[in-house]
């Protein structure tokens, strides 16, 4: 006898395993200098669950798209519908995730970038005095 109720109910073979999810562990509030050292374990659980839900999507996908031509049902038409909205919202948490860790990557290690722009206003008299000393200078060290 199967598990799944359902399927005991309609007589049916028993098509997926019932599935219990695994425990979260409650996050506890903590100080934005602790949460960013525990950034790279969230960022990676967090897009591991997203690529783990957009496989599942595209399997789910693959099966409503062969029941959806089997029976031509308008319904089976819109579980598809929505299964590719829910794929293609999940493709876009994942970039905004991406992007989310690049900003925090850049907030969290701020490079000393200093520009340093020397901008000489000189007259073709002034540059040519310039550019005669110089030579004249390696003429003599050289």
């Amino acid at each position: 006898m199967s598990k799944d109720p359902l399927s005991n109910t309609f007589n049916l073979p028993e098509l997926f395993g019932v599935v219990t999810p695994p425990k979260q562990e409650l996050i506890e509030n903590k100080t934005l200098e602790e949460n960013l050292e525990k950034f790279p374990d969230d960022f990676d659980r967090a897009r591991n669950n997203l690529i783990e839900a957009s496989q599942r999507t595209n399997n789910a996908i693959a099966e409503v798209v062969d029941l959806a031509s089997m029976s031509q049902s308008a319904r089976m038409y819109e579980v598809l519908s929505a299964l590719i909205k829910t794929q293609i919202e999940a493709s876009r948490e994942l970039m905004a995730l991406q992007k989310q860790a690049r900003d925090i990557h850049k907030t969290e290690s701020p490079e000393d970038k200093t520009i340093v722009n020397n901008n000489l206003i000189l007259t073709t008299a002034e540059l040519q005095e310039v550019l005669g000393r110089i030579e004249k200078e390696k003429k003599e060290n050289g």
